[in-house]
């Protein structure tokens, strides 16, 4: 028996050796796997590639045409509430202010050349026409002046009432209805009076009150032919 075994092991051997080798083929993948495995430290060292971020091209917003008006965004209308619209209250309008004026007050004022009656001799020819037979240019009148008010804007508001011709300088008045100074006498000119008191001051600087009497007289003697009382 352990002969016919030993004959069958055989054939089986003859048998196998005469079959034709296959050398397998290997693929090109396989023959990429047959590089030899790089080092670690050969991997770390080895540089990845870059890739390379394509730039960004910024928006250009497009230009508006001259002449036209940019698109604007359409107001949003707000939906219709069911509530009724609220009605304002009329509030009460206060009363306009009203500007109060300056207070109106009175004096009275007159222009006399009664003296000169008295010394018509002394007088200049030329000027006996103006001389009024009374001596009064101007009788007592009223006028209306505000508080702060001088002589002079009085006999000058006076006199444009009247039609009656004045000369004023700086304050001192020289003629009155064509009577100048120096006309009857080197001493003779135009003095004035308030309330009965002479006032030795410029026309323009003494200021009024209400009720205030003004007289405007005529001296042939420096003032001492005239009664201020």
């Amino acid at each position: 028996m352990k002969k016919i075994w030993l004959c069958v092991i055989c054939l089986c051997c003859l048998t196998a050796c005469q079959k034709p080798q296959v050398t397998p083929e290997t693929t090109p993948n396989e023959q990429q796997n047959t590089e030899l495995p790089l080092d670690k430290e050969e991997i770390q060292n080895k540089e990845e590639p870059v890739e390379e971020i394509p730039p960004v091209e910024e928006e250009q917003e497009p230009e508006t045409p001259v002449g036209e008006t940019p698109n604007e965004p359409a107001e949003e209308t707000p939906p219709a509430s069911n509530e009724a619209p609220s009605v304002d209250t009329p509030q009460s309008t206060p009363p306009p202010v009203v500007e109060q004026e300056d207070p109106i007050f009175t004096v009275t004022i007159s222009i006399e050349c009664t003296t000169i009656l008295n010394n018509m001799s002394k007088l200049k020819p030329g000027y006996q026409d103006y001389i009024p037979a009374s001596g009064y240019i101007l009788p007592v009148i009223q006028v209306e002046i505000q508080e702060g008010e001088s002589v002079l804007s009085v006999l000058e508001r006076a006199c444009q009432l009247s039609g009656i011709k004045l000369v004023a300088r700086n304050g001192y008045v020289s003629e009155i209805g064509n009577i100048g100074e120096y006309i009857c006498g080197n001493l003779s000119g135009w003095m004035y009076s308030v309330n009965g008191a002479f006032i030795n001051q410029s026309a323009s600087q003494k200021t009024l009150q209400d009720g205030d009497s003004i007289r405007w007289m005529y001296t042939c003697d420096n003032g001492r032919d005239l009664s201020f009382s």
